[in-house]
């Protein structure tokens, strides 16, 4: 059977499917971990590859990536709600809404988007009141985090090729200027591609690497791709695993101190 004609078949019989329960499909993994703090991870049908925490999560069946979900196997799970941030969301939006499954998209950017996440979440499980215990939580948790005064430079860097950063009005960039550092590509919405050329004319006191499984070889290559900078030939250079610290998920504050910590004994 031609492919385009099993996904129509799909979205067809889909519309007849009404369970009475919530089944979700959860597209990013920090909605993955909010779920499952709301108590309600029995309710995931369907998530992506990259969802792997809390531990039970790893169980659940795949729908694809975060970046490339299967539109036939989030069909054929019969979800009552699809849950997803809306970067990425033109790939899925269409199909979803013929086969008459209900798609609920959230921002994630900042982590004042946390509480709606929840909130939005909490809503759809019949988990308020969770929901408004595991804010109060979370807010506690960042007024805990002490704060510093802003004075250092720092850029963080999220892929080697393309070269990409974090600019301001991410979340990312809210952690480090609370830990008292500056974003030198504050200026910057979202996460910029940049040249190196443009990077180098920045004088900045810190270069943070957030990229997994990085060889030494990968690590020497990065040193020596930013020693020929003749304004930050001599900045150090801090590789962080940001497999925790890119969501924002419930784990996220405790991520941020650890960040901190690194980040001050760097420099």
């Amino acid at each position: 059977m031609p492919r385009a004609l099993a996904l129509s078949l799909l979205v067809l019989t889909s519309t007849a499917s009404g369970a009475a329960d919530p089944r979700l499909v959860t597209l990013n993994p920090a909605v993955t971990e909010i779920v499952f703090a709301l108590g309600h991870g029995n309710k995931i049908v369907g998530t992506v590859n990259e969802s792997d925490e809390p531990s039970e999560a790893k169980a659940l069946t795949r729908v694809g990536s975060y970046g490339r979900p299967n539109l036939e196997k989030i069909i054929q799970l019969k979800p009552t709600a699809v849950i997803t941030f809306r970067e990425g969301i033109d790939q899925v939006s269409g199909t979803l809404k013929r086969a008459g499954i209900k798609l609920l998209v959230i921002e994630g950017k900042t982590l004042s988007d946390f509480s709606k996440i929840v909130t939005t979440v909490g809503e759809e499980l019949a988990a308020q009141d969770r929901a408004r215990t595991l804010i109060e939580a979370w807010d506690k948790e960042w007024a805990a985090l002490e704060k510093h005064p802003q004075n250092p430079s720092l850029v963080l860097q999220l892929e080697r090729t393309p070269l990409i950063i974090a600019g301001g009005g991410t979340f990312l960039s809210e952690i480090v200027s609370r830990c008292g550092f500056k974003n030198a590509f504050a200026h910057l919405n979202g996460y910029p591609t940049l040249s190196r050329e443009a990077i180098y004319k920045k004088r900045i006191d810190l270069l943070v690497v957030l990229m997994e499984k990085l060889s030494d070889s990968d690590k020497e290559g990065i040193r020596k791709s930013w020693k020929a900078s003749p304004l930050s030939k001599d900045t150090p250079v801090l590789f962080y695993d940001p497999h925790r610290l890119s969501r924002l998920a419930p784990a996220l504050p405790g991520e941020a101190k650890r960040l901190c910590k690194a980040l001050r004994e760097k420099t």
